[in-house]
């Protein structure tokens, strides 16, 4: 039994080892990761839901709420680069293992794999529906919505039992492709804001406010995706700047978006709306027409950023899976298979797009609560085990001074 669990031990440290010594990811590769995984198919209904939560201050929310985000990923990647070249499965089962008992580690450290596990299929799924609702009722009226989340997990499942060094390029290449197209077009919509409908900024109560503020950090939730990836950098020494870069980038996005949501159709407005920032782009007029349908080109950008995102978060639950279990590489397509089946039956399993809204509220919830809680945990877990060790080597030093 005892052999048995030693040999489980090894293939879990193999694989962590195999998991972390691909050291591919560039500064740059590192900064476009974050924006990758957080402009998703949220863009599209953000405004309005912060905007229902936090009244006539949606705007002043979306800023406040990157705040956050910038601390957690702070704290995560300075856990992160206390062990250098493990994921979040190397070192939460080196932080839980008490007494030098790797085996304890492993399962102490286990709910909190199937934890963030969970939150990222669980992402992955409403991410899918919201995409298919979304298109069916812009573009594809008559086709069925699981053909349509079918396509998107498919493709994006392809790319999820790839090396981290796939992940790294893909993100780097389609980065510019969805940025720059995207800043551009929101910038164009500013000139359609009536600036008197954004005044006042300040005008919330303590109740809108912590809910304002639940919903605008849940719109940076893709953070989480830098505990599978960090091992991976190049220049993890370097990763604060990356990651705060990456934030900022989604920070001036969002707002620009929230500016220009509540200028066009102010607050009250803005609530009613399905899908304001789509509504947004269609009052964009260009001179003589060059441009008649400026939404048609927004909506094949948002494509590609929700292509990112699904790929990020289940490229990050298959790694998880298979270094925990201690699947080489050549296997993970048999993790990718089951969690893709996984994923579409949770996609479908809302009868409409209500209930669906319904289910990404609870999500937003339980993603919040684990930016929340996590950070907490792993700080408290580095400064026990700091603690400890420092302890030893005094005690080593005690004996020697005797002598």
């Amino acid at each position: 039994m005892s052999e048995t669990k030693t040999a489980t031990s090894a293939e879990q440290q193999t694989a962590t080892q195999t998991a972390s010594g691909e050291k591919v990811f560039t500064f740059w590769q590192a900064t476009t990761l974050i924006p990758s995984t957080m402009l998703s198919v949220s863009i599209l209904y953000l405004p309005r839901m912060i905007s229902q939560a936090s009244g006539g201050a949606g705007i002043i929310m979306i800023l406040i709420g990157g705040l956050f985000p910038l601390l957690v990923t702070w704290i995560l990647t300075k856990v992160g680069q206390q062990f250098p070249g493990l994921t979040f499965v190397g070192y939460t089962q080196k932080l839980f293992a008490f007494g030098g008992k790797k085996q304890l580690g492993c399962w102490l450290a286990l709910p909190f794999f199937v934890v963030m596990a969970s939150w990222w299929v669980l992402a992955t799924a409403v991410s899918l529906r919201t995409f298919a609702e979304a298109q069916r009722s812009i573009v594809l009226p008559y086709t069925p919505i699981w053909f349509i989340v079918a396509t998107m997990l498919l493709v994006s499942a392809t790319v999820a039992s790839n090396k981290a060094e796939i992940i790294a390029r893909m993100n780097e290449f389609l980065f510019p492709f969805i940025m720059i197209p995207l800043l551009f077009i929101t910038v164009l919509a500013l000139v359609e804001v009536d600036w008197t409908n954004v005044l006042p900024l300040f005008h919330i109560t303590w109740k809108q406010f912590w809910w304002g503020l639940l919903y605008s950090i849940y719109a940076y939730a893709g953070v989480s995706v830098i505990l599978m990836f960090m091992s991976s950098y190049q220049q993890p020494q370097h990763a604060v700047k990356a990651h705060s870069l990456g934030i900022s980038f989604v920070i001036v996005v969002y707002v620009l978006l929230m500016i220009a949501c509540v200028g066009v159709f102010t607050n009250r407005e803005l609530q009613q709306l399905m899908w304001p920032t789509l509504e947004v782009m269609r009052n964009i007029r260009f001179p003589g027409f060059v441009f008649e349908r400026i939404e048609a080109g927004f909506l094949a950008i948002w494509v590609t950023a929700v292509f990112t995102t699904l790929a990020n978060y289940l490229t990050s639950t298959v790694h998880m899976v298979s270094e925990y279990m201690g699947i080489k590489h050549r296997q993970k397509l048999w993790v990718s298979l089951p969690l893709v089946i996984i994923v579409y039956v949770l996609a479908l399993w809302p009868p409409d797009l209500f209930t669906v809204f319904t289910y990404v509220e609870k999500v937003l919830l339980y993603g919040v609560i684990i930016l929340i809680v996590f950070p907490i945990v792993l700080t408290l877990m580095v400064f026990v085990r700091r603690g400890k060790m420092d302890r030893g080597r005094h005690d080593e030093r005690r004996p020697e001074e005797g002598r």
